[in-house]
């Protein structure tokens, strides 16, 4: 907790454009870096609700960050075949719900609704064709993702992310779903274990998948 207090950004996010590997990501444009601080900020918010009801500065310090989340812009696709705003969506859907559930700041709860609508909104329009949701789509760049690189956690984050919001009341397609739980469950292998995503499944020997 004492380094996301010491860290938080003025504006009241997480995160910088600085990186010590610069060259080791993939970016498309600068949208990946726009998701990749909301989606950082999400997490800290997360992590920041079990303290905030303990402690005064946490709890002033997940108040700066929900109003980041609130007035930010929604985070978009850096370009056709690089989504990394799947990550934004998913956490800022968790971070949301979980904050409703905790009642910890009463006077956000309309912003936070409105908030969480959004985040939901844009994760149906983001599943892929396959059910799923992933971060690339190289061979097709489409409006909407072929599903060739869905990814299994992607998808199950999602999964996850979607149960926290139904549980403060907020719906989301049953189809929708349903699709998002088929597309889990074809990445599973016998043993157990999940293969990174569609384009991995016939490859669950590829290093990637170890």
């Amino acid at each position: 907790m004492r380094w996301l207090l010491e860290h938080q950004n003025p504006d009241g996010s997480w995160g910088s454009f600085e990186s010590a590997r610069p060259m080791e990501i993939y970016l498309g444009t600068i949208a990946s870096h726009r998701a990749f601080k909301d989606s950082t900020s999400a997490l800290a918010v997360r992590a920041l609700i079990e303290p905030a009801r303990r402690d005064g500065a946490a709890r002033a310090a997940l108040r700066r960050g929900v109003a980041y989340l609130v007035a930010s812009e929604p985070s978009l696709r850096a370009s056709g075949d690089t989504f990394y705003d799947i990550w934004t969506h998913t956490y800022v859907t968790q971070a949301t719900a979980r904050l409703l559930a905790s009642g910890l700041l009463p006077d956000q709860d309309a912003p936070l609704r409105r908030l969480l609508d959004r985040e939901l909104a844009l994760l149906i329009s983001t599943q892929a064709a396959d059910g799923g949701w992933g971060y690339y789509d190289f061979d097709h760049q489409m409006a909407v993702p072929s599903g060739d690189m869905t990814t299994s956690f992607n998808t199950a984050s999602v999964l996850l992310a979607v149960r926290e919001a139904e549980a403060v009341g907020r719906a989301f397609p049953p189809l929708k779903l349903e699709e998002g739980l088929a597309g889990v469950e074809r990445l599973r292998l016998p043993s157990g274990a999940y293969v990174y995503g569609t384009y991995a499944q016939l490859r669950p020997g590829a290093p990637y998948n170890m």
